[in-house]
């Protein structure tokens, strides 16, 4: 029934209005600054960088109060100064057959100490990414445990849906417990 409600009361409108199609990302990081970066999950919706300007490559479609969030991992250089990154953003208006670009640096100063220290919004997607890693057993896991995703997302749980997530994440816990075990 929560479901049933979210999709059709909540959601709805935002699912049939599209704003934007062909929704492309691009992330073009200074390898003076970052060592090393790995997007964390979107494997299934990878392009080839050849294919960023190409407006005859299909990509994903954004609805009316819709948001995309992508998480990348960094190790930054030793030293690494303000400019690590620029983000490339490219979509055609709906129905539209040529795109539009805009680029936007990131800096190091936007960055915060901890994910504590970040907003709400972040530490949910971050709790979301480190489940989804736990779920899959990703070698990126290790050394995370359940009771350290569960805080962070127990502390950014601000509405019904987050609160969902941290219901399934703790019956996710305790299967795992039980797995362990045995």
């Amino acid at each position: 029934l929560f479901e049933a409600h979210r999709i059709f009361v909540e959601q709805l409108g935002s699912t049939l209005e599209v704003v934007a199609q062909d929704v492309k990302f691009q992330v073009d990081f200074d390898p003076a600054q970052v060592r090393r970066y790995r997007l964390v999950g979107y494997e299934n919706r990878d392009i080839a960088d050849r294919d960023f300007r190409n407006d005859k490559v299909d990509a994903g479609e954004v609805g009316a109060g819709h948001s995309v969030t992508a998480l990348y991992e960094l190790e930054l250089a030793p030293g690494a100064g303000d400019g690590l990154a620029t983000v490339r953003v490219r979509a055609k208006k709906p129905r539209g057959t040529e795109a539009s670009e805009w680029a936007f640096p990131v800096r190091a100063a936007a960055m915060h100490a901890s994910a504590e220290a970040a907003g709400k919004d972040f530490q949910f997607a971050a709790a979301v990414m480190a489940a989804a890693e736990l779920f899959r057993q990703s070698p990126h896991a290790r050394g995370v445990r359940y009771d350290e995703v569960l805080a962070l997302a127990r502390g950014a749980a601000d509405t019904a849906d987050r609160r969902q997530f941290v219901e399934l994440l703790e019956k996710a816990r305790a299967v795992a417990m039980t797995l362990a075990s045995r």
